[in-house]
């Protein structure tokens, strides 16, 4: 199949923005490695000591944190796809290109899929579901841990805390796809959005993830929002590292504030 009808139907601007996959090389790259190379000898230590400065890391940990970060783009992307347009897209380390892209300043990681093997959903509903499972777990067993696994070695983390950085993504993205979504509202879509999502937090098993347990399914904790006390922010699963890059703290949303630092923070935000 061309690349032309493979990519048929997609939005090159949101299927960046949102999921940061694109279709051709990108303006701005200044690195880039295939995926399968990362997964080879120092691959992977080599892409995380680029990124590094780029980022402004103070340490790889911060440095693979945010990487590993990145990889929920094309895991939601999934998502989109199977909800919205029937299909699922078999992502392959020897088809995806990671890029280090330089833009106003800011280092973003982005995802060149070069070419892809598609599947389509089923027509009936209980082969649809057995369907999306298979997908999920090939995408997340297949395709994202290996490489979560990497970046661990290689950065000097624990696998289950880069897994623990996916939730607070995939939430958020969630909540935006249907409001991004290209096209007309599509109800029906939104509905299949919301089943596949608990499909993959509550039906994936643990050893998918190389885990005891799916770290997709957590306790969402909420606090009060800086900029209006009516509403409520989701506060992150794990801490982002943030803290860990040059002029960072601890973010508003972090799960290790305490109570007090969280109220002076607000404070300070409000002002």
């Amino acid at each position: 199949m061309s690349a032309d009808l493979e990519w048929a139907g997609l939005d090159a601007d949101f299927m960046d923005q949102y999921f940061q996959l694109c279709f051709k090389e990108p303006e701005g790259s200044v690195y880039s490695a295939p995926a399968s190379q990362l997964l080879e000898g120092g691959g992977m230590k080599s892409f995380l000591e680029r990124y590094a400065p780029e980022m402004k890391a103070l340490d790889r940990q911060a440095a693979a944190a945010y990487l590993a970060k990145w990889l929920g783009g094309p895991a939601i992307a999934q998502q989109y796809l199977m909800a919205y347009q029937g299909r699922a897209m078999r992502l392959a380390h020897g088809n995806i290109r990671f890029h280090l892209v330089l833009d106003g300043g800011h280092a973003r990681i982005l995802f060149e899929a070069e070419e892809a093997e598609w599947t389509m959903a089923p027509e009936s509903k209980a082969e649809r579901a057995n369907w999306i499972r298979e997908e999920l777990a090939a995408l997340h067993g297949g395709f994202v841990r290996p490489l979560l696994e990497r970046i661990a070695e290689a950065g000097g983390m624990r696998l289950a805390y880069l897994w623990g950085l996916m939730p607070t993504r995939l939430n958020y993205l969630m909540e935006q796809i249907p409001k991004a979504a290209p096209g007309v509202p599509d109800i029906d879509a939104e509905i299949r959005l919301l089943e596949d999502y608990r499909l993959l937090k509550e039906e994936l098993e643990p050893a998918v993830f190389g885990l005891k347990r799916n770290p997709l399914q957590v306790k969402i904790r909420w606090v009060e929002h800086y900029k209006d006390s009516e509403e409520r922010m989701r506060m992150k699963n794990v801490c982002c590292m943030y803290y860990r890059t040059e002029g960072g703290s601890y973010c508003y949303t972090c799960p290790r504030m305490t109570a007090e630092e969280r109220e002076e923070r607000l404070r300070m935000l409000r002002q």
